[in-house]
């Protein structure tokens, strides 16, 4: 049986709702990556656009995004805790697929992503000398 006496008040765990004080300078304190990104690809149809923005940190390449086609307005800011990708392309091509995924969650905005070819084909031309 355990008694009061037997608890440790030392022994409790406390948490922090403040996270820690990121490593990389170039991170606000939840990682999201600051600062331009390395490339941006942009496509417009009409009133809609879909950017993807690719950040370079410590040698490995992240993705970020902005969706506004109709009523979907989506955002991923580059975080310096998600998955990292060795090469820009390879971080755009799943950029890419993510917005597709996502797009293709809502029947009106499918329709209207059908027009975004640049950002559905993974064109790898928009990031000549990256």
């Amino acid at each position: 049986m355990i008694t009061s006496d037997d608890l440790d008040p030392d022994g409790i765990k406390k948490v922090s709702l403040i996270p820690l004080t990121p490593q990389d300078e170039s991170c606000d304190t939840w990682g999201n990556i600051q600062g331009e990104p390395l490339c941006t690809v942009e496509e417009r149809h009409g009133e809609g656009s879909v950017k993807i923005f690719i950040h370079r940190t410590n040698g490995r390449f992240y993705y970020g995004y902005q969706i506004n086609i109709k009523t979907m307005v989506r955002q991923k800011t580059a975080n310096i805790n998600d998955h990292s990708f060795g090469s820009a392309d390879f971080a755009r091509s799943v950029a890419s697929i993510e917005i597709e995924r996502v797009c293709n969650t809502n029947k009106n905005v499918k329709k209207t992503f059908a027009n975004f070819v640049q950002i559905r084909y993974n064109q790898g031309s928009l990031f000549e000398g990256v």
